[in-house]
């Protein structure tokens, strides 16, 4: 992939790890009309998305990799939007990896991302506790 008349390799892995044929899903349940109607209970504002974000943070067990990723991305597209910077130095796995996870977030409003990073938020706070 060309980004910054630099070429950037996609790491293999999980789900949603490809570039090229990018997925904009986000793992758990969310019903997508009823947050584009209107009516998605909780998490409609910038309010809940700063709580949710302290609250990943004392999580009692740290996330698995993949997991990880995908708040980073939504992370990134909530508050910046498309990404906007070059792909990282090949030797950079860390930093190649999170460029990634912001990459296949591209194209999404940083409204969606934000109900989709609370979404997400939800789903580890109850697997792992805080």
């Amino acid at each position: 992939m060309e980004t910054g008349g630099r070429r950037c390799a996609t790491l293999q892995g999980g789900a949603g790890s490809r570039v090229g044929n990018r997925e904009l899903r986000v793992s758990g349940a969310m019903d997508w009309q009823a947050v584009r109607e209107g009516s998605y209970p909780e998490g409609r504002d910038q309010d809940d998305f700063d709580r949710f974000v302290q609250d990943v943070r004392k999580l009692k067990t740290r996330p698995d990799d993949e997991e990880l990723k995908e708040l980073y991305g939504l992370y990134k597209q909530s508050i910046i939007g498309d990404i906007n910077i070059g792909c990282p130095v090949l030797l950079d796995l860390k930093g190649k990896a999170k460029w990634e996870a912001w990459n296949l977030k591209k194209g999404l409003s940083k409204e969606d991302a934000m109900i989709a990073y609370i979404s997400k938020a939800k789903e580890l706070i109850e697997k792992y506790g805080i």
